[in-house]
Protein backbone atom coordinates (compact mmCIF):
# COMPACT_ATOMS: atom_id res chain seq x y z
CA UNK A 1 0.00 0.00 0.00
CA UNK A 2 2.99 2.33 1.03
CA UNK A 3 5.58 0.53 -1.11
CA UNK A 4 6.30 4.11 -3.13
CA UNK A 5 6.96 5.91 0.27
CA UNK A 6 10.19 6.01 1.55
CA UNK A 7 10.81 3.84 4.53
CA UNK A 8 9.91 5.08 8.40
CA UNK A 9 13.20 4.29 10.72
CA UNK A 10 12.96 4.42 14.25
CA UNK A 11 14.50 7.40 16.12
CA UNK A 12 16.66 6.44 18.48
CA UNK A 13 18.68 9.10 20.61
CA UNK A 14 21.96 6.79 20.70
CA UNK A 15 22.05 7.44 16.93
CA UNK A 16 23.61 10.31 15.73
CA UNK A 17 21.86 12.00 13.13
CA UNK A 18 20.23 15.57 12.39
CA UNK A 19 16.70 14.24 13.20
CA UNK A 20 17.22 12.16 16.11
CA UNK A 21 19.90 14.88 17.57
CA UNK A 22 16.91 17.78 17.16
CA UNK A 23 14.47 14.97 18.56
CA UNK A 24 17.01 14.93 21.52
CA UNK A 25 17.47 18.42 21.97
CA UNK A 26 13.33 19.41 21.99
CA UNK A 27 12.81 16.76 24.34
CA UNK A 28 13.64 19.42 27.23
CA UNK A 29 10.82 21.96 26.10
CA UNK A 30 8.15 18.53 24.88
CA UNK A 31 6.67 16.62 27.49
CA UNK A 32 5.87 13.80 24.67
CA UNK A 33 9.07 13.13 23.36
CA UNK A 34 10.92 11.52 25.39
CA UNK A 35 8.28 9.11 26.72
CA UNK A 36 7.53 8.14 23.46
CA UNK A 37 11.36 7.74 22.11
CA UNK A 38 11.44 4.94 25.42
CA UNK A 39 8.17 3.63 24.30
CA UNK A 40 9.87 2.73 20.45
CA UNK A 41 7.17 5.39 19.21
CA UNK A 42 9.44 7.67 17.17
CA UNK A 43 10.20 7.28 13.59
CA UNK A 44 10.77 9.45 10.51
CA UNK A 45 11.36 9.63 7.29
CA UNK A 46 12.51 12.01 4.69
CA UNK A 47 10.79 12.88 1.63
CA UNK A 48 11.96 15.23 -1.80
CA UNK A 49 8.88 17.43 -2.45
CA UNK A 50 9.49 18.47 -6.24
CA UNK A 51 9.84 22.18 -5.82
CA UNK A 52 11.75 24.51 -8.45
CA UNK A 53 9.64 28.01 -7.12
CA UNK A 54 7.76 29.23 -4.07
CA UNK A 55 4.73 27.93 -6.31
CA UNK A 56 5.08 24.68 -5.81
CA UNK A 57 5.74 24.42 -2.14
CA UNK A 58 2.65 24.00 -1.04
CA UNK A 59 0.91 21.50 -3.49
CA UNK A 60 3.97 19.71 -3.60
CA UNK A 61 4.05 19.40 0.27
CA UNK A 62 0.93 18.57 1.02
CA UNK A 63 0.78 15.79 -1.48
CA UNK A 64 3.44 14.29 0.07
CA UNK A 65 2.13 14.78 3.59
CA UNK A 66 -1.15 13.61 3.18
CA UNK A 67 0.35 9.87 2.23
CA UNK A 68 2.39 9.93 4.98
CA UNK A 69 -0.35 10.99 7.35
CA UNK A 70 -2.47 8.23 6.64
CA UNK A 71 0.56 5.71 6.83
CA UNK A 72 0.49 7.48 10.69
CA UNK A 73 -3.09 6.49 10.91
CA UNK A 74 -2.90 3.21 9.76
CA UNK A 75 0.53 2.22 12.27
CA UNK A 76 -1.93 3.83 14.90
CA UNK A 77 -4.68 2.16 14.57
CA UNK A 78 -2.75 -1.44 14.43
CA UNK A 79 -1.22 -0.35 17.75
CA UNK A 80 -2.80 -2.49 20.31
CA UNK A 81 -1.32 -0.90 23.83
CA UNK A 82 -3.29 2.70 24.68
CA UNK A 83 -0.59 4.30 26.02
CA UNK A 84 1.39 3.92 22.46
CA UNK A 85 -1.42 4.96 20.59
CA UNK A 86 -1.17 8.46 22.27
CA UNK A 87 2.59 8.32 22.10
CA UNK A 88 3.04 7.41 18.40
CA UNK A 89 5.30 10.26 16.50
CA UNK A 90 6.43 10.44 12.95
CA UNK A 91 8.85 13.13 11.91
CA UNK A 92 8.88 13.95 8.21
CA UNK A 93 12.06 15.88 7.03
CA UNK A 94 10.83 17.61 3.73
CA UNK A 95 14.66 18.52 1.58
CA UNK A 96 14.09 21.37 -0.84
CA UNK A 97 16.35 22.99 -2.85
CA UNK A 98 18.31 25.42 -0.62
CA UNK A 99 17.70 28.16 -3.03
CA UNK A 100 13.84 27.93 -1.45
CA UNK A 101 14.94 27.93 2.13
CA UNK A 102 13.41 31.35 2.49
CA UNK A 103 10.28 31.22 0.42
CA UNK A 104 9.59 27.82 2.77
CA UNK A 105 10.07 29.57 6.20
CA UNK A 106 7.51 32.50 5.20
CA UNK A 107 4.92 29.74 3.29
CA UNK A 108 5.37 27.98 6.74
CA UNK A 109 4.52 30.40 8.98
CA UNK A 110 0.92 30.27 10.24
CA UNK A 111 -1.60 30.83 9.12
CA UNK A 112 -1.07 29.12 5.87
CA UNK A 113 -3.31 27.18 3.38
CA UNK A 114 -1.44 24.03 3.59
CA UNK A 115 -1.61 23.90 7.49
CA UNK A 116 -5.02 25.24 7.44
CA UNK A 117 -5.87 22.42 5.27
CA UNK A 118 -4.15 19.85 7.47
CA UNK A 119 -5.55 20.59 10.32
CA UNK A 120 -9.51 20.88 8.96
CA UNK A 121 -9.15 16.96 7.59
CA UNK A 122 -7.20 15.99 10.11
CA UNK A 123 -8.19 17.10 13.46
CA UNK A 124 -11.24 15.58 13.69
CA UNK A 125 -9.40 12.25 13.07
CA UNK A 126 -7.24 12.96 17.20
CA UNK A 127 -4.20 14.12 15.09
CA UNK A 128 -2.63 17.41 15.37
CA UNK A 129 0.75 18.56 13.60
CA UNK A 130 3.99 20.41 14.42
CA UNK A 131 6.07 22.40 11.82
CA UNK A 132 9.25 23.06 11.78
CA UNK A 133 11.09 25.61 9.38
CA UNK A 134 14.94 25.27 8.79
CA UNK A 135 17.06 27.64 11.19
CA UNK A 136 13.98 29.56 12.62
CA UNK A 137 14.43 30.77 16.05
CA UNK A 138 11.03 30.27 18.21
CA UNK A 139 9.35 30.09 21.36
CA UNK A 140 6.95 27.78 23.13
CA UNK A 141 3.44 28.47 24.27
CA UNK A 142 5.11 29.03 27.66
CA UNK A 143 7.73 31.12 26.28
CA UNK A 144 11.10 29.18 26.46
CA UNK A 145 13.20 28.90 23.47
CA UNK A 146 13.08 25.81 21.52
CA UNK A 147 15.89 24.01 19.46
CA UNK A 148 16.60 25.39 16.42
CA UNK A 149 15.73 22.60 13.52
CA UNK A 150 18.28 21.92 11.09
CA UNK A 151 15.72 21.14 8.41
CA UNK A 152 12.38 21.91 7.11
CA UNK A 153 9.68 19.33 8.40
CA UNK A 154 6.56 18.57 9.88
CA UNK A 155 5.74 16.58 13.58
CA UNK A 156 2.83 14.08 13.04
CA UNK A 157 1.17 12.81 16.59
CA UNK A 158 -1.93 11.85 18.35
CA UNK A 159 -3.48 14.61 20.54
CA UNK A 160 -3.69 15.18 24.03
CA UNK A 161 -6.96 16.62 24.75
CA UNK A 162 -5.66 18.30 28.17
CA UNK A 163 -2.54 20.04 27.05
CA UNK A 164 -3.35 20.77 22.99
CA UNK A 165 -6.63 22.57 23.56
CA UNK A 166 -4.08 25.81 24.35
CA UNK A 167 -3.13 25.85 20.53
CA UNK A 168 -6.47 26.22 19.13
CA UNK A 169 -7.70 28.87 21.13
CA UNK A 170 -8.11 30.99 18.37
CA UNK A 171 -10.17 28.63 16.76
CA UNK A 172 -13.38 27.44 18.67
CA UNK A 173 -14.58 25.40 15.67
CA UNK A 174 -11.04 23.45 15.43
CA UNK A 175 -11.25 23.50 19.17
CA UNK A 176 -14.60 21.45 19.68
CA UNK A 177 -13.04 19.13 16.30
CA UNK A 178 -9.74 18.25 18.31
CA UNK A 179 -11.83 17.97 21.85
CA UNK A 180 -14.52 15.81 20.39
CA UNK A 181 -11.89 14.31 18.26
CA UNK A 182 -12.20 10.16 17.60
CA UNK A 183 -10.88 8.67 14.39
CA UNK A 184 -13.22 6.37 12.78
CA UNK A 185 -11.02 4.88 10.20
CA UNK A 186 -12.87 6.39 7.54
CA UNK A 187 -11.72 8.47 4.56
CA UNK A 188 -10.68 12.18 6.01
CA UNK A 189 -10.75 13.61 2.60
CA UNK A 190 -14.60 12.51 1.85
CA UNK A 191 -16.03 15.91 3.34
CA UNK A 192 -14.30 17.75 -0.20
CA UNK A 193 -16.89 17.71 -3.33
CA UNK A 194 -15.70 15.68 -6.70
CA UNK A 195 -14.18 12.88 -7.59
CA UNK A 196 -12.25 9.84 -5.52
CA UNK A 197 -8.33 10.51 -5.13
CA UNK A 198 -6.25 8.22 -4.04
CA UNK A 199 -4.57 10.04 -1.13
CA UNK A 200 -1.96 7.63 -0.76
CA UNK A 201 -0.14 7.86 -3.54
CA UNK A 202 1.04 11.82 -4.20
CA UNK A 203 1.43 11.59 -8.49
CA UNK A 204 -2.47 10.64 -8.22
CA UNK A 205 -2.67 13.80 -6.22
CA UNK A 206 -0.63 15.84 -8.57
CA UNK A 207 -2.54 14.35 -11.50
CA UNK A 208 -5.85 15.39 -10.19
CA UNK A 209 -4.13 18.80 -9.05
CA UNK A 210 -5.73 17.99 -5.87
CA UNK A 211 -4.21 20.56 -4.02
CA UNK A 212 -6.23 22.95 -5.93
CA UNK A 213 -9.38 21.33 -4.98
CA UNK A 214 -8.73 21.54 -1.36
CA UNK A 215 -8.01 25.11 -1.76
CA UNK A 216 -10.92 25.93 -3.29
CA UNK A 217 -13.05 23.76 -0.69
CA UNK A 218 -11.14 26.32 1.95
CA UNK A 219 -12.26 29.14 -0.02
CA UNK A 220 -16.14 28.24 0.28
CA UNK A 221 -16.19 27.33 4.02
CA UNK A 222 -13.98 30.51 4.97
CA UNK A 223 -15.15 33.47 2.73
CA UNK A 224 -12.62 36.19 2.94
CA UNK A 225 -9.83 33.77 3.70
CA UNK A 226 -7.18 34.43 0.85
CA UNK A 227 -3.95 32.03 -0.25
CA UNK A 228 -0.42 33.28 0.31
Amino acid sequence: MYANLPPLHRIDFATHSPVSAYMKATAAVCPFIEPAARAGCLHGCVVTPDCRSSEDIHPRFFEQLVPQIERFRDARAGLVDKHQRLLICHTVVLHTPVNLDAEVVRLLNWPNWLGWALKHLYTPKEIVFGFLRKNVIEKSFFGQSIPVSPFHGVVIRSRVAGSDARFFTGNRPLLEAMMQAEDDGQNAHAVLPGETVDIRDPQAMRGADYFSRVRQWGQTILPGEKAP
